[in-house]
């Protein structure tokens, strides 16, 4: 039987040799049993129970050791702060263990050769976005592992999760994460994934569905301004083979959809993601301070053997319209996208198309001079509901 009861993890630091996290008030118990008949075969933990400020964490693990290593835990947790967790992993030491050997000497200048007059060469700056790197699948292949995870509250990257689960199955080099979510912030998100590490190409999928997420704590936790007030609907399904981020998206296939209707958004984050583009269609690209009221967002991209189609693009606000059509080739990364903005600024407002060339590296924005002004507006005349009509299409099964 483990018991422990610690005010500070970090005092035990001379005892570890090492400088251990600054948990506090932290208690640890558990039964500690072996398997298979000694505990150089595996080791189990029955009972565990661990408490600290930052949450806390119940159940049973289990490793079992020679031949193939396999790991097994079901825990659940009342509460768990992860960011709090990672705040105090992430804390530098409280008494950094001083430095007693000697500086090396400098190293000698390094000689300089006489110049021939030829610039150096320029370095080497890669042709594409995305990266080539073999992604870690190999991992998979050296343990099998059964893990099942039940939160009543659960915060991470700024997010509020209730009744979260997570089941993660790893056999034979075969992951399946499913399920894997909880009720967010103002809605539900469900997340599934499957990788297959034990054949050469891998095949990858993932599965992501969110229903009237709150976008402001999502804008929060990627870095955006979060003084938005709406919900979102989201549906990603996507499907690829290979080894590399740049082979799974060459053949690439499935959908990414979202949805906003009947929001409010800082002007100030419309002019950091469209100022580029509404100056390039020679509109003011600064909508200045406060909010604008969102009627609609709605996007959805259709991809086919790494050709990402957008089927539907329409951003419906009270100071702009944006309409979009066109496709990305995943496999080279050219794009050609066509973007309609429209700015009401008094009177009907004024449509001036651009175009987006390029590659994802350097993609190029370009007046549309062939485009044909107040297009737009006329449309919306015709047509005064642009909304009912993009919403139904990115959110189509």
């Amino acid at each position: 039987t483990l018991a422990a009861g610690i005010p500070d993890l970090a005092a035990l630091s001379p005892i570890a040799g090492r400088h251990l996290p600054g948990f506090t008030s932290l208690a640890v118990g558990a039964r500690v049993t072996d398997r298979d008949g000694g505990f150089s075969r595996g080791v189990t933990l029955r009972d565990i129970a661990i408490t600290a400020p930052q949450g806390d964490l119940a159940g049973t693990s289990a490793w079992r050791y020679g031949g193939r290593p396999e790991f097994d835990a079901d825990i659940s947790s009342k509460r768990l702060d992860v960011d709090a967790v990672r705040a105090v992993l992430a804390a530098q030491p409280r008494s950094p263990t001083p430095i007693s050997a000697p500086l090396p000497a400098p190293s000698p200048a390094p000689s300089v050769a006489p110049s021939s007059g030829v610039p150096p060469d320029q370095p080497n700056v890669p042709a594409h976005l995305i990266p080539d790197t073999e992604l870690p699948f190999a991992a998979l292949n050296r343990a099998d592992g059964d893990v099942r995870l039940s939160v009543g509250e659960l915060r991470v990257a700024g997010l509020a999760f209730t009744e979260f689960v997570g089941h993660a199955v790893l056999r034979d080099g075969k992951l399946a994460l499913d399920p894997v979510g909880g009720q967010g912030d103002g809605g539900r998100l469900d997340i599934a994934a499957n990788v297959d590490a034990s054949v050469a190409e891998p095949p990858v999928r993932l599965f992501l569905r969110g229903d009237r997420l709150a976008v402001k704590p999502w804008l929060a936790a990627f870095g955006w301004p979060d003084d938005a007030a709406a919900d979102a609907d989201l549906s990603v399904d996507l499907r690829g083979q290979g080894r590399t981020l740049r082979t799974l998206a060459a053949g690439l296939d499935g959908h990414v959809a979202l949805a906003v209707a009947d929001g409010e958004i800082d002007n100030k984050m419309l002019s950091t993601v469209l100022g580029g583009f509404l100056r390039a269609a020679r509109l003011p690209g600064d909508l200045g301070e406060g909010q604008t009221t969102i009627r609609c967002l709605a996007v959805r991209l259709d991809a086919a053997h790494g050709l990402v189609a957008a089927t539907t693009m329409v951003l419906d606000t009270t100071r702009l319209m944006l309409q979009g059509t066109g496709e990305v080739n995943l496999a080279d990364e050219r794009i050609a996208l066509r973007l309609r903005p429209l700015l009401r600024i008094g009177g009907p407002g004024l449509v001036v198309p651009i175009r987006i060339g390029g590659t994802l590296r350097e993609p190029k924005l370009a007046h549309d001079s062939g485009g044909a002004l107040r297009a737009l507006m006329a449309g919306e005349r015709r047509a005064p509901d642009a909304c009912a009509p993009a919403l139904a299409s990115a959110m189509r099964p």
